[in-house]
């Protein structure tokens, strides 16, 4: 096992197989997860020494209980990582987020300049297409468009780049990937409202690759009846197809199954998803 064979997306699961995150990218000699695995919104960390393999998945030599025990805030990471071997807050986490404090003010600045020159524009009432251009600057000052989908997050930006990257390559299939920030709430196959703009990024980019195939993949938690779950699960992968096909994809390219409950006890939104597999390009 190389660096280089964990890459942005693998979901990482615990030796007992419980769902620990999914990877972000690699830092340092630790393992990134992304800030939507945990409860807390913060990135965590996992040493590459704690891996024992990796297939489709990155897979620990520690249970996800004892991965878990070590996500202590960022002063404190360092030692107790190397006291528990658990995973943990990044010793750079915080420096981090103090550089990334003022990362708003020139989005800001920006705005108020745009919305300058879009008032004084509208005031000459002259320049139709310089209004149209400045208003479409602004609308998206707050991060990347799509599209009929509004604004786009950086994780879903980060995702919808990733797949644009492999159907483009030649990278052996199939390969899984997760969505960051697709989730479902507790009983249902809904897709929220929040969701749906990751969702409509991601089509573009699979409807632009005609001979693609892919598998939507349900998963519920661990709560109540297993079978309704396996139902629930079937249900959430049929729903996020239909709103591929409804933003471009081919229906005749995806298909849709259930994975029952997935590998974490309880009511855990990482199993309450979906997972989409390239199976052709």
């Amino acid at each position: 096992m190389t660096r280089d064979d964990i890459t942005h997306g693998m979901q990482v699961l615990g030796s007992d197989g419980a769902l620990i995150g999914t990877v972000d990218g690699i830092e340092s000699d630790s393992i990134k997860l992304q800030r939507s695995d945990s409860a807390d919104g913060n990135h965590h960390f996992v040493s590459l020494d704690q891996v024992e393999r990796v297939d489709q998945h990155v897979h620990l030599n520690v249970t996800g209980t004892a991965a878990r025990a070590g996500w202590v805030p960022a002063a404190g990471a360092a030692a107790v990582g190397a006291a528990t071997g658990g995973a943990a807050h990044h010793p750079d986490a915080h420096r981090d987020d103090d550089r990334k404090g003022m990362g708003w003010l020139p989005w800001v600045i920006g705005g108020l300049i745009l919305l300058g020159l879009i008032l004084a524009l509208r005031g000459c009432g002259d320049d139709d297409d310089a209004r149209a251009t400045l208003d479409q600057s602004a609308a998206t000052t707050a991060g990347t468009t799509t599209a009929g989908a509004g604004p786009v997050d950086e994780d879903g930006a980060i995702l919808t780049r990733d797949v644009e990257a492999y159907l483009a390559g030649n990278e052996a299939t199939p390969r899984t990937f997760g969505f960051n920030n697709v989730f479902f709430d507790t009983g249902s196959a809904a897709i929220r409202p929040e969701d749906q703009r990751e969702l409509a990024s991601f089509a573009a980019v699979l409807a632009r690759q005609p001979t693609m195939k892919a598998e939507i993949v349900g998963l519920a938690d661990a709560q109540g009846n297993a079978a309704a779950n396996a139902q629930l699960a079937a249900d959430r992968a049929n729903a996020v197809m239909a709103a591929l096909v409804e933003n471009g994809v081919p229906a005749a390219a995806l298909t849709a199954r259930s994975a029952g409950e997935g590998n974490t006890a309880g009511a855990d939104q990482g199993s309450r998803r979906v997972d989409l597999t390239v199976t052709a390009r």
